[in-house]
């Protein structure tokens, strides 16, 4: 059973806990009143804009059109086979016409075939190809989620932005010795842990400082990660445009030269034919071929008198008309 690929929710969702830090510290600035040069709807929506892509759908659309592929190239080498029969059973102008609109036929099946196929990679190529990009903008932004500021952890940064606030679970007078040095007006020889004079003044002072710069830098890595996982993603579409257009150009042309190749038109077995064993009625499309009675559909080439009956075959057209089964629709 084959295994159904990820969504692209699913693959951003990986850079989720990266993109839920960043907006956290944004909305923390703001808080605060200090400018991170972004608003958090407008980073969230530029992250998840991939989001509704069907990339599912275009794998299930890649599996089908390889399928329809498969089929194609099985039923033209059944054609090429029974292509291949017409010659050993029956000569003259009337059997070179209709080789020359079967052969016709054969060929523009596998043309389409191949054009098939191509599109089937086009497909399957995208979509590795976007999930590929998809990927790459998930990990850059989920490493964000646990990213340093100035050496501080993000355990730390949290203490500190909550000493910023005036909160109680700011930094103890020893983080903060240990963080940001003495407090103004304390001297050098001074043990840690000594009366800080206003530690939310340094703990808002080291946001300003470091904080608001470490922030906007990581909304700069999360755009330009978006930024490049859609050029990436575009150039994917435009080539799997380019060549599906491409096929449907070929299989539009590959019908006109079949429909001009001659002017053999399929009739409809009524049941009044007399089908043999190896003929089944209603199996296929029955096109009528004149010049050949049905005892002489399968007879062998022999040298001598036979090559005369052939020809005389050829010139009575006043027998009756034999139906020759294809193997069916391309």
């Amino acid at each position: 059973m084959r295994t159904p690929p990820e969504s692209a929710g699913d693959i951003l969702d990986a850079g989720a806990p990266g993109l839920a830090r960043l907006t956290d510290l944004v909305q923390s600035l703001h808080a605060l009143g200090l400018e991170s040069g972004c608003c958090v709807a407008d980073v969230r929506a530029r992250y998840d804009e991939e989001r509704t892509l069907s990339l599912p759908a275009l794998a299930d659309d890649a599996a089908t059109t390889r399928s329809l592929a498969t089929s194609l190239g099985r039923r033209t080498d059944e054609q090429r086979r029974l292509l291949q029969q017409l010659d050993e059973s029956w000569d003259g102008s009337a059997a070179d016409r209709a080789r020359a609109e079967l052969t016709a036929t054969v060929r523009s099946g596998v043309a389409l075939c191949a054009s098939l196929t191509d599109l089937a990679v086009a497909l399957e190529s995208a979509a590795t190809a976007i999930a590929a990009a998809l990927r790459e903008k998930a990990r850059v932004v989920g490493e964000l989620a646990e990213g340093t500021v100035d050496g501080r952890t993000r355990d730390e940064i949290d203490t500190i932005v909550a000493g910023a606030s005036g909160g109680p679970h700011g930094p103890s007078p020893e983080e903060h010795a240990r963080w940001f040095g003495n407090p103004p007006g304390g001297n050098l020889g001074d043990p840690p842990g000594g009366d800080v004079a206003d530690p939310a003044a340094e703990c808002r002072r080291w946001m300003e400082e470091r904080l608001v710069p470490a922030v906007r830098d990581a909304v700069d890595v999360v755009l330009g990660a978006c930024e490049e996982a859609g050029r990436r993603i575009a150039g994917s579409v435009t080539d799997l445009a380019t060549t599906t257009e491409r096929v449907a150009d070929d299989a539009g042309a590959a019908a006109a030269g079949v429909s001009g190749a001659g002017t053999v038109v399929p009739v409809v077995d009524d049941g009044s034919t007399q089908h043999g064993p190896s003929d089944p009625p209603n199996q296929g499309a029955l096109l009528t071929v004149p010049g050949i009675r049905p005892g002489e559909r399968r007879r062998e080439h022999t040298p001598g008198p036979v090559e005369a009956d052939r020809r005389q075959d050829e010139n009575d057209e006043g027998g009756a008309g034999v139906v020759l089964a294809e193997a069916g629709p391309l």
